[in-house]
């Protein structure tokens, strides 16, 4: 039986070994925005959609940076860049978010599943052994007393170690999903939080190269 802390271990291993595989596409995107914008001349620093609290003015100072560029079909393909990198940083959580909600059910069919038994195996499996050989050698009714001395205590501590294992199982198996789920909430909320974003571009503007009018 794995404990909370085993189950834990092993969630954060595999989240960490997934967010590293959707950290690439976002860092490619990220590449291929900033070339675009050196290439542009564009040296600002960006405004970072993470950590900016006022949308307004965020929107605001990219619209600023990328029309002073002179060359329409250059700003159509750095407008195109940023919002395929924001899309990026959306999917990243959204595909995080759908890797811990997998990983917290898998956890749930789990929970459904008997601890094993054989730890407490052996407290059966002894007496059974010395009740058949008495059995052999001495007949039933020797049988019955030595049964009743040794088979029984040894069913109840059968039953109880069962029971305690049982319990254990169950109470670990929820604080493990209920880590998981959190996890889940945040990423997901996240991702939420980024598609719900306000556009910066127009799609007139990102076909066209040129500035809506005010």
């Amino acid at each position: 039986m794995k404990s909370l802390a085993n189950i834990q271990s092993e969630f954060l291993e595999q989240r960490a070994k997934k967010d590293s595989e959707l950290l690439v596409e976002v860092r490619e995107a990220a590449a291929e925005k900033d070339a675009l914008l050196q290439r542009a001349g564009i040296t600002d620093r960006l405004p970072d959609a993470l950590k900016h609290e006022d949308e307004a003015t965020y929107r605001r100072r990219i619209r600023e940076m990328v029309f002073k560029e002179s060359d329409p079909e250059l700003r159509r393909q750095i407008m195109s860049k940023i919002d395929t990198y924001r899309y990026k940083l959306y999917d990243r959580w959204e595909m995080r978010s759908l890797f811990e909600e997998k990983f917290a059910n898998s956890l749930r069919t789990e929970r459904c599943r008997l601890p094993r038994l054989l730890p407490a195996a052996p407290s059966i499996a002894v007496p059974l052994v010395i009740l058949g050989i008495v059995y052999w050698f001495s007949g039933a009714l020797d049988a019955l007393v030595v049964g009743i001395g040794l088979l029984l205590p040894a069913l109840v501590f059968f039953a109880t170690s069962f029971i305690a294992d049982l319990h254990l199982h169950d109470v670990t198996m929820q604080e493990a999903i209920k880590f998981v789920d959190e996890s889940a909430n945040r990423s997901k909320h996240e991702a939420t939080r980024l598609l719900h974003l306000p556009e910066i571009f127009s799609s007139r503007e990102m076909s066209t190269g040129q500035a809506d009018a005010e």
